[in-house]
């Protein structure tokens, strides 16, 4: 492999390009690239954005400090893991559906899996007892 090959794949692995791309565009099969990639890690390696490294809060970025032997924490404080999941709650990995409420047809979203079928409490009582009159 040429200096020009290694500045060039240490260049593409810098800008995010996937390895099997970065070989074809250096002309070296992809065993070779992830070899060397391996043997010089410490130098490709793409600085990580701070919330997707160990130690940082998914919320606000601070440090968070970890103690040892533990599992590693992802929130500085309480109220920023509330926060964080309460922005996140139908986050995409999880897999979210739209659906509509079985009782007022009002679109509501569902995870995947969930056997929810009505958007509200309220729309599940009035389907299954009907109307009910009383406390609001």
């Amino acid at each position: 492999m040429t200096e020009t090959q290694k500045q060039r794949i240490s260049e593409l692995l810098r800008q995010g390009v996937s390895r099997p791309d970065i070989a074809d565009a250096v002309g070296v099969s992809l065993n070779t690239l992830k070899a060397y990639c391996y043997r010089h890690r410490d130098e490709t390696a793409a600085p990580a954005a701070p919330q997707a490294r160990h130690g940082f809060c998914l919320h606000c970025g601070e440090v968070v400090v970890q103690a040892p032997r533990r599992k590693p924490k992802k929130f500085c404080s309480a109220k920023c893991r509330a926060l964080w999941w309460n922005h996140n709650r139908m986050s995409a990995e999880k897999g979210v559906l739209a659906m509509r409420c079985a009782n007022c047809g009002d679109p509501f979203m569902k995870r995947v899996g969930s056997p929810k079928r009505f958007c509200c409490h309220a729309c599940y009582i009035r389907s299954r007892f009907g109307e009910v009159s009383g406390h609001g």
